[in-house]
């Protein structure tokens, strides 16, 4: 096996982690809060969720994008970046910084006050922004997977 074998497997198991936990996180933990009783509880227990994601997804995250440009690399893949059919790959780089902004900079920085604030004057509401915001950015990262699997192996 060669190293780009392992940086293909390494992208791919990145890929699975950060955007499994996502669609966990959208389907399964943010439904379940917001039909419960206690929308303060929910929250507090979603900041407890969302903050071990966190942590794994700025993990994942850089692994995907280290691996993303070491295989560009190896390939002298460049010119695909020039070249409208390969537009999928500047969906992958556009879904990674998207994230990588929002989980380095814009989280620690912005959203997690504002989270706070929401979360005491209108739980049941700010779990529901999150909710659709969580659906924006996990239909992207869908579609994006969708086109890179069919752009490579179509």
């Amino acid at each position: 096996m060669d190293e780009f074998a392992i940086a293909r497997a390494l992208h791919v198991i990145a890929v699975v982690m950060w955007i499994g936990s996502v669609s966990f996180t959208t389907f399964i933990i943010l439904p379940v809060l917001r039909r419960g009783a206690d929308a303060g509880e929910s929250t507090c227990t979603f900041e407890q969720i969302e903050a071990r994601v966190a942590r794994q997804a700025k993990y994942t995250t850089q692994i995907t994008g280290l691996t993303g440009l070491y295989m560009l690399y190896v390939l002298d893949a460049w010119q695909r970046l020039l070249d409208p059919a390969y537009w999928w790959v500047h969906a992958m780089i556009f879904i990674y910084v998207v994230f990588t902004v929002v989980i380095f900079i814009l989280e620690p920085l912005l959203l997690h006050k504002w989270f706070e604030k929401q979360a005491h004057s209108d739980p049941k509401r700010v779990l529901g922004l999150i909710f659709r915001a969580h659906i924006v950015l996990i239909t992207l990262s869908f579609v994006t997977i969708a086109a890179a699997v069919i752009g490579v192996h179509g």
